[in-house]
């Protein structure tokens, strides 16, 4: 299954692509001319 990157983010907490609807705080970065959303999704937030 082919993931849409803009549906998802890196959730910086536990590794993984996850849905924006699951996202606590989001962020963008334009690192090597790729922007990629960044953020923490709800479940590392309560950690």
């Amino acid at each position: 299954m082919m993931v849409q990157l803009e549906e998802h983010f890196y959730c910086v907490g536990c590794g993984k692509m996850v849905r924006m609807y699951e996202a606590k705080s989001l962020f963008r970065t334009g690192f090597f001319r790729v922007v990629l959303p960044l953020g923490c999704c709800s479940g590392c937030s309560q950690v």
